[in-house]
């Protein structure tokens, strides 16, 4: 339900009028576990959602270097117990937590920043890599190296057939 929920957001940010939207509402809808992961770690969820190409030009915004990039928005949200403790999410440099594995090659994070949410029990990160997918490779691992929540590494297997047939769609917008 949680990955509907997630689908049915970057949806809405796709309010244009286009061919593509329809087909990317369909695609999210049969595909959305292979583009939205949850695991939990010690009962803090980790949502990581590979976010299309395009995405900020769906917002508005222009990125020439779009076409080069890999992005991936990350949300870690503690357990019920501990927001009702009032705990605070840490507020620390993530620039080390991140990685992707593209077949033997491992890719430091070119950019991570962590999105204001005004939550106190959750953080959310956009990471951005180099797109540098070696030929035949057929899956992307986002790996969150975490010394900060959890302390667990965990790792994110992205098809790589979902992400070149959301990039295609989200393209054409």
């Amino acid at each position: 339900m949680k990955y509907l929920l997630v689908a049915g957001m970057i949806l809405l940010m796709i309010s244009a009028c286009h061919p593509a939207k329809k087909e990317i509402k369909n695609y999210y809808a049969n595909n959305g576990r292979a583009l939205v992961q949850e695991q939990d770690a010690g009962g803090v969820a980790v949502k990581a959602t590979y976010l299309p190409v395009q995405w900020e030009r769906i917002l508005g915004r222009k990125n020439p270097d779009a076409e080069g990039e890999i992005t991936f928005k990350l949300n870690v949200a503690l357990p019920a117990s501990a927001r009702n403790d009032k705990t605070v999410m840490p507020a620390v440099s993530v620039d080390t937590l991140f990685w992707l594995v593209a077949g033997s090659d491992t890719l430091a994070a070119q950019f991570t920043q962590r999105i204001p949410n005004g939550s106190t029990s959750s953080a959310e990160y956009l990471t951005t890599f180099k797109r540098a997918v070696p030929s035949g490779t057929e899956v992307l691992y986002f790996v969150m190296n975490d010394w900060i929540y959890t302390h667990h590494k965990l790792v994110f297997p992205f098809q790589v057939a979902h992400i070149n047939s959301i990039d295609s769609l989200s393209s054409r917008l």
